[in-house]
């Protein structure tokens, strides 16, 4: 086997990391899973998995990433060798779970790189552009060509390495993305009266749960924390063997915690004011803000921004993404990087053309869109399943002696305090959890 290479800096990871959190997941997801949920209640359950499923898992994948230094295709491929089970399974549905992602996101990344380029000719001409959504919709190919756009900033940036490209890149741009957030941050939070928008996100009204919330909460930490795409598990193979992972794990929750509230607080009070409803939907963002940030004296410049740090934040998830299939081609097939970049972005090519070309994708039909029922059965079906899987993974690939002395540091007395809750967490609690959620939502 091939050696792997490993982060400059921990610095490097922990920003990929962070750049993962700040993904379209939390700017874009977040704020219309929690307007569809009821906002408070759904908030505080977000809050309590992070902590109580997300933070132990996303520990394990690490680990099983650092102690068998390979891809989660291969590790899965490997365990289930030695162990004559089916955990290979797992694995290939984490590479299916992030190319059927990575396609729509990438779509995505289109529309908000649509809106961006408008919002840049706005502010140097003195013609009014159309910001309406259905100039993409009635318009595929373009589309296809933002897609393009996009994808091929992706190869460019990763074709580098990981070292020279994806940690340099990332090491610039999360600094630049959190000024350009904190300012839109201060223009979004003076605007009228937000009383009722506050009330909505931060006040739990339990009556608006329902059968789907658990699962919902529970597949959202997932999503924002990267665990079950098989991601972590890469990007731990890259970590040296003296990093202790679960310190790295609890930096890297509390920077997606903090993100979640800065999402809410970033999108919800524009949609707010845009629409003065506390719903929200997939396309809002799309559909109604572009417009009001235009009717708003000095609204191309912040629009300008506010699609500008949407467009960083799909970027750095899209390379986070795109890293975990380009190192699990690499670890299956013994490929160049090169070659396995090329395959991997004209695969997530052909399928974002096929998501373009479907009339409802982003647009309201009979029924939920095809973008709602990709995000619904990739995030809410299949992405608990293989985290359950994975965290099966670990619990065979690893004795207990091992997991114990990779978990505990004796310099840090919190990490041997919570070593048997970890445990409990990982043997019980969570499989447990997941699988009732699952039949939950099955049953509503």
């Amino acid at each position: 086997m091939s050696k792997r290479v490993s982060w400059k800096s921990t610095l490097g990871f922990y920003l990929l990391s962070m750049g993962s959190a700040l993904g379209l997941g939390n700017l874009w997801r977040f704020p219309f899973v929690t307007g569809e949920n009821g906002g408070g209640a759904f908030f505080l359950f977000y809050l309590l998995f992070a902590f109580l499923l997300g933070l132990p898992l996303l520990i394990a994948e690490l680990m099983l990433g650092q102690k068998l230094g390979q891809s989660a295709l291969k590790a899965t491929e490997n365990v289930s060798k030695a162990t004559g089970r089916p955990y290979k399974v797992f694995g290939f549905l984490s590479v299916l779970l992030s190319v059927v992602v990575l396609s729509y996101y990438s779509v995505i990344s289109g529309w908000v790189l649509h809106f961006m380029a408008r919002f840049s000719i706005g502010l140097v001409s003195a013609t009014s552009l159309p910001f309406s959504f259905d100039i993409l919709q009635n318009n595929p190919w373009l589309q296809v060509m933002l897609t393009s756009v996009h994808l091929l900033l992706v190869i460019t940036i990763m074709s580098i390495g990981v070292q020279e490209g994806l940690e340099k890149w990332i090491r610039t741009i999360v600094p630049v993305f959190f000024l350009l957030v904190i300012i839109i941050l201060f223009k979004t939070l003076n605007l009228s009266d937000n009383s009722a928008m506050f009330r909505f996100l931060f006040y739990p009204d339990f009556s608006k749960m329902n059968w789907d919330t658990l699962n919902r909460a529970i597949a959202h930490v997932f999503f924002t924390m990267s665990v079950g795409f098989g991601l972590m598990v890469s990007f731990g193979s890259y970590l040296k063997s003296d990093e202790h992972i679960p310190s790295i794990g609890f930096r890297i929750a509390m920077i997606d915690i903090f993100v979640s509230i800065i999402a809410l607080l970033f999108v919800f009070p524009v949609a707010y004011q845009a629409t003065q409803s506390l719903s929200s939907d997939p396309i809002l963002l799309f559909n109604v803000i572009p417009q009001y940030f235009q009717s708003l004296s000095g609204g191309y410049i912040y629009g300008l921004i506010f699609f500008l740090c949407l467009y960083l934040a799909s970027l750095n998830a899209s390379l986070a993404l795109m890293e975990a299939l380009v190192s699990n081609f690499q670890s299956i097939h013994q490929s160049t990087r090169t070659f396995s970049l090329k395959l991997c972005s004209g695969i997530i090519l052909l399928l974002t053309t096929v998501w373009v070309l479907i009339p409802s994708f982003g647009g309201k039909g009979s029924g939920a869109t095809i973008l709602e029922q990709l995000d619904n059965i990739a995030v809410n079906w299949i992405l608990p399943v293989v985290a359950l899987g994975l965290l099966l993974t670990f619990n065979k690939a690893l004795s207990d002696k091992e997991k114990s002395e990779m978990f505990v540091d004796r310099s840090k007395t919190i990490s041997v305090i919570m070593e048997s809750h970890w445990f409990f967490v990982i043997r019980w609690l969570a499989p447990i959890l997941i699988t009732t959620s699952l039949i939950l939502q099955a049953l509503r």
